[in-house]
């Protein structure tokens, strides 16, 4: 992720905890997904936790060409990092281009340092392939196929993978928001995963990231009460530990189509984080 991101949750995505990214389609949740698949695997040094990923795609929006296309780009800005740091000898000035590693490491404040350099050299003998196969990806097409894998298979898996340090669901809602005609049975399903997850989150010590859709509340009397909100109603949000929201904005850079790039993530919810509290980053 970017500085700016790694600062507002103080650090990245907590371990042993249940996060949920909400958004609008085209805000990017997928996309930072990927990254997150990426830089789960660097050195802790440099921000990451030097673990694979595990990836639940409900929607099927996960596209391994682009996923590739970011590992290749870490690995590049990795080198990078690492050139310059021998020819100089001196810490990068401002490298925060959102591929996850910063001037700082985890943070992306302060020196570079030797232990710096040293994670960069380990991540700069790194392939895309050997990224590519620390990303276990598993297709679920409905509700019924991601219940099963998750109550029946995923422990064990993990148990087999202990090297796995983040669990990506993208998204919670596509097999619940629309194949329940009974709301109560929905959120008992819903709550038995979210249970299953955050175990295993603290019992693995893993991160756990589950993507959510936005819809529109109306208001009960006026129509200028309606808010957008994330998915899946009270019962949902209310099992998530850590509960953000990443939204594309336009028009704000100035030109030349960056803008276009631009995004905000805002703090819902969080045990150590002011809500309403964002961070603005590409």
């Amino acid at each position: 992720m970017s500085a700016s991101v790694d600062r507002l949750l103080q650090g990245g995505l907590s371990l042993c905890q249940l996060t949920e990214l909400a958004g609008s389609a085209g805000s990017g949740k997928t996309q930072l997904c990927m990254q997150l698949c990426a830089s789960v695997q660097l050195p802790a040094a440099l921000g990451g936790l030097q673990g694979g990923a595990v990836y639940l795609d409900t929607e099927g929006s996960f596209s391994p060409r682009r996923q590739a296309q970011i590992a290749s780009g870490l690995l590049l800005h990795c080198r990078r990092l690492a050139d310059r740091m021998r020819q100089r000898r001196l810490p990068p000035g401002d490298d925060d281009d959102g591929n996850g590693v910063e001037g700082g490491g985890a943070g992306g404040d302060g020196p570079l340092t030797k232990e710096h350099l040293k994670a960069l050299n380990e991540v700069s003998s790194l392939t895309v392939e050997q990224v590519m196969s620390n990303i276990y990806y598993f297709r679920c097409l409905s509700h019924v196929q991601l219940c099963a894998f998750a109550h029946e298979s995923l422990e064990r898996f993990l148990v087999g993978h202990p090297h796995v340090r983040l669990i990506v669901l993208d998204s919670i809602a596509s097999p619940f928001r629309y194949e329940f005609d009974n709301a109560g049975q929905r959120n008992r399903q819903l709550a038995e995963l979210a249970a299953l997850l955050t175990r295993l989150a603290v019992s693995c010590r893993l991160a756990v990231l589950c993507t959510n859709q936005m819809t529109t509340r109306f208001g009960l009397t006026d129509a200028a009460d309606s808010r957008v909100e994330p998915a899946l109603g009270p019962s949902w949000c209310h099992v998530c530990n850590i509960r953000l929201v990443i939204e594309r904005l336009e028009g704000g850079g100035g030109g030349g189509g960056c803008e276009d790039q631009r995004r905000r993530m805002r703090v819902l919810k969080h045990p150590a984080v002011r809500a309403g509290s964002s961070a603005v980053f590409q």
